[in-house]
């Protein structure tokens, strides 16, 4: 086996152990717990379930990571962890999020992607570290202006954001 391939065949050969366990804990039911926080379920069926539109599960402290780091007060549609505060913050927002927004806005969305892979790309060729999450923000911030305004691409356009 040539050096190249050996990384391959390592994660091959880890995903065939995983699949193997897996499959043998599932002997005990469809939904296992196999990590504090982490759950395996076998069934396509069964997504609706756990991810249910109506009195969803309660959000874990792990949606708290994606805060941006200079936001850290401001409520943010996937981070948010209380229920009644995301509803009321997604019929606030919802609209721009449609189907109907992003098809008429996917021009603008488009330019937004673009602008933010070149300045990720800049940061990783001069081997800065930034706050992806405050990226991520930033960028879903210029998406629902661009969908509000039709131009706004204010937030991904700054090269030192919060800083």
């Amino acid at each position: 086996m040539g050096a190249s391939r050996a990384p391959r065949k390592v994660s091959q050969e880890s995903t065939s152990v995983q699949s193997f366990c897996l499959n043998n804990l599932h002997r005990h039911g469809e939904l296992i717990r196999i990590a504090p926080n982490e759950l395996s379920y076998s069934k396509p069926d069964g997504v609706p379930v756990i991810y249910r539109l109506s009195k969803p599960l309660e959000k874990t402290d792990w949606y708290h990571a994606w805060k941006g780091a200079g936001l850290k007060s401001q409520m943010d549609m996937f981070t948010v962890t209380d229920e009644k505060k995301h509803s009321a913050y997604r019929r606030a927002v919802g609209g721009v999020y449609s189907l109907s927004s992003v098809l008429r806005n996917e021009a603008h969305i488009d330019q937004n992607v673009n602008l933010l892979l070149d300045r990720l790309d800049g940061y990783a060729e001069r081997n800065v570290e930034i706050d992806l999450g405050l990226w991520l923000e930033m960028y879903a911030y210029d998406n629902i202006g661009s969908g509000l305004c039709s131009t706004c691409t204010v937030c991904t356009r700054l090269t030192n954001p919060m800083k």
